[in-house]
């Protein structure tokens, strides 16, 4: 059985994509639970991609993954993470990369540094750096 070429309602013209009248906002028999566009309100089927009325994008970009998902989703369809506050979870776990990234560094110079020290010339040039460094110190408290 095909559906209705008009709203059984206004009798206005059914326009494809949309769950109710875009006249009268009458449901349609049997539609699902449309999303309303977030510019003009019209309620579209859950598979539209743009609004069936004014053709704005019904889809969100996932900041993790950059994949689109619907806007009506609470979470991005390919990664998984959770929209609300999204962007403050990248922001935290971004700065938690860049510390891990230079507790990496710090452990690598104070191990290079412990090697350095192991030996006799290391021991010298570690000796004229402190020995630079402090002079420079002296120089900025005068």
């Amino acid at each position: 059985m095909s559906e209705p070429e008009e709203c059984e309602e206004c009798g206005a013209p059914r326009r494809a994509g949309l769950v109710a009248c875009a006249y009268c906002e009458t449901r349609y028999a049997g539609a699902p639970d449309g999303i309303s566009c977030p510019k003009c309100g019209d309620d579209n089927l859950p598979t539209q991609v743009r609004c069936a009325s004014c053709a704005s994008s019904l889809m969100q970009v996932c900041v993790f993954c950059t994949q689109s998902s619907s806007i009506a989703a609470n979470g991005c369809a390919h990664c998984g993470e959770t929209f609300e506050g999204a962007a403050e979870r990248k922001a935290q776990r971004a700065e938690q990369l860049r510390q891990q990234q230079l507790m990496g560094l710090a452990a690598t110079g104070m191990s290079a540094l412990g090697q350095a020290a192991a030996s006799p010339t290391g021991q010298g040039i570690l000796n004229e750096i402190l020995r630079d460094l402090g002079q420079a110190a002296m120089g900025r408290k005068k």
